[in-house]
């Protein structure tokens, strides 16, 4: 299962997942998204994945600090 970071602005969220993204491209400027976010359906919080294969992005005290989302996060 997939750990996330949790932000209570969309700004630093945006800022994270853009960080993650400027940090993972190429030389050749291929360019991809790296991670997503993802808005609480109900809450005013966002989550930004932290993608196994991109852990190196990341540094341990986000790692440490992410979670599992839990069933709140899908609802309708």
């Amino acid at each position: 299962m997939s750990k996330y970071i949790i932000y209570s602005a969309q700004t630093e969220a945006v800022n994270r997942e853009q960080k993650v993204t400027d940090d993972a491209n190429f030389s050749d400027g291929y360019t991809t998204r790296y991670c997503d976010i993802l808005k609480h359906p109900t809450e005013d919080l966002w989550a930004v994945i932290i993608d196994k294969f991109y852990t190196q992005f990341f540094t341990q005290e986000e790692i440490d600090n992410s979670v599992e989302l839990d069933s709140t996060w899908t609802q309708t």
